[in-house]
């Protein structure tokens, strides 16, 4: 399990239970090699084991799902690939979610091509998903709270600009990093339409 083989442009790295991102606090028995992470950050729940996904490979349009998985609609219709890799690269997308403290939205037309899906056991409990096309970062469970727009203060409107502009100095930081999980460390073509 080092690397996948090379796919198109849409990913998901689904990741099994046992690690919390973070600083991972081992737990579990070293002879049997299983390791269980106590879950200090995203996705709040523990993980062992983790899969690139490759789904959405269609043009945008109405109706699609913007996650490879999530507990309100499964597994997306349209993944087309799941391969196993090494639980450090779960690790490294667990961090990258904890270092925006969730999912970012850059543009209005989010289409993710590229996920990471975390497991318990073998059951999914989250979910990564990144639109190379357009920078979106769209995340299952998102930590953060909902924002009811219609509701805010001026005291909350301005609270939520502050938070929203510190989140998108990490996010430039970070997004490079996302593009290296996948194309660099995955070997993954992460343009659109794929060549």
């Amino acid at each position: 399990m080092t690397r996948a083989q090379p796919l198109s442009s849409c990913v998901v790295l689904v990741v099994l239970a046992g690690c919390g991102g973070g600083t991972p606090a081992k737990t579990g028995s070293p002879t049997t090699g299983s390791t269980t992470t106590a879950p200090t950050g995203w996705p709040g729940v523990a993980w062992d084991s983790a899969e690139v996904v490759v789904f959405n490979q269609v043009e945008y349009g109405p109706g699609l799902t913007l996650t490879a998985w999530d507990p309100d609609h499964g597994w997306n219709p349209t993944v087309v690939s799941r391969q196993p890799v090494e639980r450090e690269l779960g690790a490294e997308a667990a961090t990258l979610v904890e270092a925006t403290g969730g999912g970012v939205e850059v543009s209005k037309c989010a289409l993710p091509r590229n996920a990471i899906v975390l497991f318990a056991g073998t059951e999914p409990v989250a979910s990564a998903n990144v639109c190379f096309a357009c920078g979106d970062i769209v995340v299952s469970p998102d930590p953060r709270p909902a924002r009811d727009w219609g509701a805010a203060t001026d005291a909350e409107l301005e609270a939520w600009q502050r938070e929203d502009e510190a989140r998108l100095a990490t996010y430039d930081a970070t997004f490079p990093r996302w593009q290296a999980l996948f194309r660099d460390q995955l070997g993954l073509a992460i343009e659109w339409p794929p060549s």
